[in-house]
C-alpha cells in the first residue's frame, strides 16, 4: 500500500524541523558564522573552489592562505584540481548563482532541503520493499539520526551526496521489486545514472564500484535472468556509468594529458599512513610522508614544483608502497584503528567545533551529547540484531535481497576509506542500513503472515492427498 500524505507530510515536516532547530544551535546570526563553518580542512577548501567557480575563475586553487594550511604538496597556486570531482563545489556555486550571494546560510538551507528530499526518496525505497509501515519507520529514523542531521549543516560533500545515494537505493529497490523482467532496462539505466552522480559528488565512491556492481548483478541473477541477458545488463550498466563520467576523464586529459578520473587513490593511500601515529603526532607524520614523496622526486632529478597532480601521484604511491612494505603490521593496525574510530565515534565533536560550543558545558551541550550517544547506541544495537536475523535467515523476500546487499556494501564502504577516521565515513552505511533496521519493526508480522499461508497450503495439500 502506497504511503499517503498522512505519513509523508508529518514525517518530512519533522525532518525539516529537526534540521532547522539544530541549525539554530550554530547561531547563524553571529558575525563569525562563516568563519566557523569554513574553519579549515575540507569545508574551507570546498568553499574556496565554489567561490572560484561562481566568480568564473575555474575549478582551481587561488588561495595563498590555503597553500599555507596544506604545505605538503597537495596542490600549487593556480593549479586545476585533480583529486576531487567537481560535483559538490559546482552545486554550491550554482546555489550562489541563484541567490547572487556567497553567504554560507543560503548554502546550508539548500543542504537542509537536499537532506529532506533524501528522506522522501528513502521512504519511497522502503515502501517498495515492504510497504507503508517500513517507509514511515525509515523516515522517522532518517529525521532523528544526529549524524545525518549534523552533516546537512556543514560544508562537506556528504550533505548533498546523501541525496544521490538515496536515489541509488531507490533504483536498487525498484530492481529488486520489479513485477517482471520486461521493464528492467530503464531501472538499470537509472541505477547507473544515480551511481555516476554519486561519483561526481564524492570521488571516493569509485572504490565501492566493485561491491555496487556485484550487488546489482546478484539481484539480477536472483531474478533468474538468462546468463546471456545478465551479461548484457552488466555491460550496459558499466557503459552507462563510464559515459556519465566521460566528461571528467576528457577534462583531465585536456588539462593534464592523463585519461584518468582522479589521483585520489594515491593521495589517500599515503595520507592514510599517518594514522600509524597517535593523534598528537599525526600532523608531523602527515608532513613527513609527503615530504618523503617530494624528496623521492628530487632524488630522481625531477623538479617537484613543475609536476602535475598526476605526476606527484606517482611519487605518493611509490612512498606509500615503500612504507607499507617496510612495516605492514603497523599499517594494517592503523587501518583497523581508523575503521574502529569511524564506527565507534559520534559526530558530537564536529557539532561542537562548527557550532562554536567548544568551551561551554551548558545544558544545550549536555543535551546534544546525550542525543548523539543515545542514538548511536540504539543504532549499533539494532544493527547487531539485524545481522543476527540475517544469519538465522529470518527476513523474507524481497527485503532479504536488500538487507544482505546493504550490509555487504556498508562493510566495504567503511573498509575502503583509508584516509578518513571521522564519523562521516559511515554516512553511506548508516543511510542504506536504515531500511534494514526499520524492518525489525515490521518483518515479524510479515513472517507470521507468510507462515500462516504456508501452513494453510500444507493443510490443503494433505487434504488433497487424502481425497486421492
Amino acid at each position: 500500500m502506497r504511503l499517503s500524505l498522512l505519513y509523508y507530510v508529518p514525517i518530512l515536516g519533522l525532518c525539516l524541523a529537526v534540521r532547522l532547530i539544530v541549525w539554530l544551535t550554530y547561531e547563524p546570526w553571529r558575525v563569525d558564522y562563516t568563519q566557523r563553518l569554513t574553519i579549515g580542512g575540507d569545508p574551507k577548501a570546498y568553499y574556496h573552489l565554489a567561490q572560484n567557480l561562481y566568480a568564473g575563475k575555474g575549478y582551481r586553487w587561488l588561495s595563498q592562505e590555503l597553500l599555507s594550511e596544506f604545505p605538503f604538496w597537495r596542490w600549487r597556486y593556480g593549479e586545476y584540481e585533480a583529486i576531487w570531482t567537481p560535483g559538490y563545489p559546482a552545486t554550491l556555486a550554482l546555489v550562489m548563482c541563484v541567490t547572487q550571494s556567497t553567504a554560507v546560510s543560503y548554502l546550508v538551507i539548500f543542504q537542509i532541503l537536499c537532506s529532506t528530499a533524501a528522506c522522501f526518496v528513502l521512504m519511497r525505497s522502503a515502501e517498495l520493499l515492504q510497504g507503508a509501515r517500513l517507509g514511515a519507520l525509515v523516515g522517522l529514523g532518517f529525521s532523528l539520526d544526529p549524524l545525518l542531521v549534523n552533516l546537512s549543516l556543514v560544508l562537506l560533500s556528504e550533505s548533498v551526496f546523501i541525496l544521490c545515494a538515496s536515489l541509488w537505493v531507490y533504483t536498487t529497490s525498484s530492481i529488486i521489486t520489479a513485477p517482471s523482467n520486461e521493464g528492467l532496462l530503464s531501472r538499470i539505466f537509472s541505477n547507473a545514472v544515480s551511481v555516476g552522480l554519486c561519483i561526481w559528488l564524492r570521488v571516493g565512491t569509485v572504490a565501492l564500484l566493485p561491491a555496487i556492481f556485484v550487488w546489482a548483478m546478484w539481484i539480477l541473477y536472483r531474478r533468474r535472468l538468462p546468463i546471456a541477458r545478465l551479461l548484457q545488463m552488466g555491460m550496459l550498466w558499466l557503459l552507462l556509468l563510464y559515459g556519465i563520467l566521460l566528461p571528467w576523464y576528457a577534462r583531465n586529459y585536456l588539462v593534464y594529458g592523463q585519461w584518468r578520473l582522479s589521483c585520489i587513490s594515491s593521495f589517500s593511500l599515503l595520507a592514510g599512513l599517518s594514522f600509524r601515529q597517535p593523534s598528537s603526532q599525526r600532523y608531523q607524520e602527515y608532513r613527513r610522508l609527503f615530504e618523503s614523496a617530494r624528496s623521492l622526486a628530487e632524488a630522481e632529478g625531477v623538479n617537484p614544483d613543475v609536476l602535475s597532480p598526476f605526476g606527484r601521484a606517482r611519487y605518493w604511491q611509490a612512498v606509500a608502497i615503500q612504507e607499507y612494505l617496510s612495516d605492514s603490521t603497523a599499517a594494517v593496525y592503523a587501518h583497523l584503528k581508523r575503521m574502529t574510530a569511524t564506527i565507534v565515534f559520534t559526530d558530537f565533536a564536529n557539532w561542537r567545533r562548527f557550532s562554536g560550543n567548544d568551551g561551554r558545558l551548558s545544558l544545550l551541550v549536555r543535551g546534544m551529547w546525550g542525543w548523539f550517544v543515545a542514538w548511536h547506541v540504539f543504532y549499533a544495537t539494532a544493527l547487531l540484531w539485524v545481522i543476527m536475523r540475517v544469519l538465522r535467515r529470518s527476513f523474507v523476500e524481497p527485503l532479504r535481497s536488500y538487507v544482505v546487499g546493504a550490509l555487504a556494501v556498508s562493510c566495504v564502504s567503511i573498509a575502503v576509506m583509508v584516509n578518513n577516521a571521522e564519523p562521516r565515513g559511515r554516512l553511506l552505511a548508516v543511510s542504506i542500513c536504515l531500511p534494514c533496521i526499520a524492518a525489525l519493526g515490521t518483518s515479524r508480522r510479515l513472517e507470521q503472515q507468510q507462515l500462516n499461508v504456508e501452513t494453510l497450503f500444507d493443510e490443503n495439500k494433505e487434504k488433497d492427498l487424502r481425497n486421492l
